[in-house]
């Protein structure tokens, strides 16, 4: 859309400028409710400003009553909750995210925003591609592929090993990789690991497969049949939104699923690992080492394990999640020296 003949100019002040660029994308993305919104919130900030009233006075008959028609609240909430992120306004934001998603439960960008809100900083693919270029492993195994946003932060000389039963990698992968369109069960049953690592100790794990407490505990207790003294497991989504988003049922299409359950189980089951989550977004990022060469007997413990966690109520951990989830800042200059002695040469 053009509004006059040569692109207008951007405010000078960094915070309305941000504010008129996300109204202009709301329009774009023929969202005029949103657009009026995040508009009015850049004329309270800057009232003398042109340009918020300039698409103010385009903009303002979409909401002529100063509220948007029933249909457009969740698309306004979601704008506004953007808008107050821009304002530094955490409060205001997470509320208008909130507001969103009681109107539409199934909003991704707005399960996103409130992610980001609550877990600001760095996200998991940086922090992969960091920890693969620190530690240097030899060989990376990722379960669930999906679009191999992970899987490409995997650097040579590694080899990166891919299990995904549809995977749909549509990006070019730098490391030497193979992909398994299998179940993660069927790989581990077939032994393929073996001829892949030739006798070596797995360098690098990342379990990001089917969002279930049970089966990222047993993609666990497969990956460690292969882990050394160096190698280093590390799951994605452990650290759930909120109550819908981690229930068991796929009914939002942004899901952790109950994987932090698998948190609970190895630190109840496995203290000698040292096991920490950084809080990263969008779902945290949860890294376990200390392996041994010796066989630690918790296999024979999977069912047991299952039973105890499999029903756990998800309000008691949510108060306690920093401390259950051992959570670090998402900070690198804290997590460095936690894995210095798992870097290869």
């Amino acid at each position: 859309v053009r509004w006059t003949a040569q692109p207008p100019s951007a405010p000078g002040d960094p915070i309305s400028a941000a504010l008129i660029e996300l109204a202009q994308q709301e329009l774009a993305a023929e969202r005029p409710t949103g657009a009026t919104a995040v508009a009015r919130l850049a004329r309270a900030h800057a009232p003398a400003e042109h340009e918020p009233q300039r698409l103010l006075a385009m903009l303002a008959p979409w909401i002529p009553f100063g509220r948007p028609a029933e249909e457009h609240f969740a698309e306004c909430h979601l704008a506004l909750g953007h808008g107050y992120s821009i304002l530094g306004d955490t409060t205001r934001a997470r509320h208008e995210f909130e507001e969103a998603l009681a109107r539409d439960h199934d909003l991704q960008p707005a399960h996103v925003g409130l992610s980001h809100l609550l877990l600001p900083g760095e996200g998991y693919l940086t922090w992969l591609e960091r920890i693969y270029a620190f530690l240097n492993p030899s060989s990376v195994l990722e379960i669930g592929v999906s679009k191999g946003l992970s899987l490409a932060t995997v650097r040579p000389p590694a080899i990166a090993i891919g299990v995904d039963p549809v995977p749909s990698s549509i990006l070019p992968l730098q490391a030497n990789s193979h992909i398994f369109p299998e179940t993660s069960d069927a790989f581990f049953d077939a032994h393929r690991l073996d001829g892949l690592l030739g006798g070596h100790p797995l360098g690098a794990a990342f379990i990001d497969g089917l969002h279930l407490y049970e089966q990222s505990l047993k993609d666990f207790i497969n990956v460690e049949r292969y882990c050394g003294p160096e190698s280093v497991v590390m799951f994605h989504d452990t650290i759930p939104l909120d109550e819908p988003t981690q229930s068991r049922a796929t009914d939002t299409q942004f899901h952790t699923g109950d994987v932090w359950k698998t948190v609970l189980a190895l630190r109840r089951y496995r203290p000698e690992l040292d096991i920490f989550t950084i809080a990263t977004p969008w779902t945290g990022l949860t890294v376990v080492t200390g392996f041994t060469d010796e066989d630690s007997g918790f296999a024979a413990r999977y069912d047991e394990a299952v039973g105890r966690f499999i029903d756990e109520p998800f309000a008691p951990f949510a108060q306690a999640m920093g401390t259950e989830l051992n959570i670090v800042e998402n900070n690198w200059e804290l997590v460095r020296p936690r894995l210095e002695r798992f870097r290869a040469p």
